[in-house]
């Protein structure tokens, strides 16, 4: 059996990732902030020399968009140092490194969906950070996967989908930016697509895949199917994004084109509303 060390397990993808390698035939072991420090590199060369992984799956990330800006060391540390770490260890120890990014490294202003051969530019510095990221593992030499995906959301942690059923069910109203698109992602189906991935071979250096559900919407439509798919009645309008306002800036459009997954390697993801009904489904068993 081959074995898997799974940096940020206690994530929200990393819940995702360990929830369905049931259905996979992988040994996980899975390391938090707490267990493993992934700036460390005597701590990573510790762990890799003890556990020897044959496949490393970098689900650790500093998230916060918004405080990004001020902590920008703190997000370049992890989101850009740290992936390059574990690359060159993955190269030392002969492991293949598989590290998730993000739409942010696009500036969102193109009109049609990103493929992995466009030109990053990001829009602000959390997207700057993951940038630094996947140029780090670029120069390690490592044999890696750079996976891109977008709009992610499980039945765990804090996120768009969770936060718009709990302010529903308190009666708040809702504004909700309708001229952003993207194509909004299941954990689930993210975790199952990177560990499908990790069972394959490919060739030495790095490949990036754009993995997202199928199909796209707003986040006004996402919260519109939520409601539907939840069954709750929500006091929900639709606004722009200027009319929103934030401080920090955020692509237009985050679509990602999944056809090279397809092409190279036969797999589909299903479409976003499938996703969301399966999240939908996951958070009311909870319940």
């Amino acid at each position: 059996m081959r074995k898997i060390l799974l940096t940020g397990s206690s994530g929200q993808l990393g819940q995702s990732i360990l929830k369905v390698s049931a259905n996979h035939n992988f040994e996980i072991i899975a390391t938090d902030l707490e267990s493993l420090d992934i700036t460390d590199p005597n701590a990573i060369e510790e762990i890799f020399s003890a556990e020897k992984p044959d496949i490393v799956i970098n689900a650790a990330a500093y998230t916060d968009v918004d405080k990004a800006t001020e902590e920008h060391e703190t997000a370049n540390l992890v989101n850009g140092k740290a992936p390059g770490l574990l690359a060159q260890a993955s190269k030392k120890h002969n492991a293949l490194f598989i590290h998730i990014s993000t739409d942010y490294i696009f500036d969102g202003e193109k009109n049609t969906p990103y493929s992995e051969s466009d030109v990053a530019d990001p829009a602000n510095a959390y997207g700057k950070s993951k940038l630094l990221g996947e140029q780090a593992v670029a120069r390690s030499g490592a044999a890696a996967l750079i996976i891109r995906t977008a709009w992610l959301y499980p039945e765990y942690g804090h996120n768009f989908v969770k936060t718009m059923i709990k302010l529903a069910k308190q009666g708040k109203a809702l504004r909700v930016i309708n001229d952003q698109h993207g194509s909004p992602t299941y954990a689930g189906d993210l975790a199952e697509a990177i560990l499908f991935l990790a069972g394959n071979r490919f060739p030495s250096g790095v490949t990036i895949f754009h993995v997202t559900n199928s199909g796209t919407t707003t986040w006004h439509g996402l919260a519109e199917k939520t409601f539907e798919y939840a069954d709750i009645k929500a006091d929900l309008s639709a606004v722009s994004t200027q009319e929103y306002g934030s401080a920090t800036a955020r692509p237009m459009n985050s679509v990602l084109s999944n056809e090279r997954l397809q092409i190279l390697t036969g797999y589909s993801m299903p479409h976003w509303e499938e996703g969301l009904m399966r999240c939908i489904k996951a958070l009311e068993n909870k319940d």
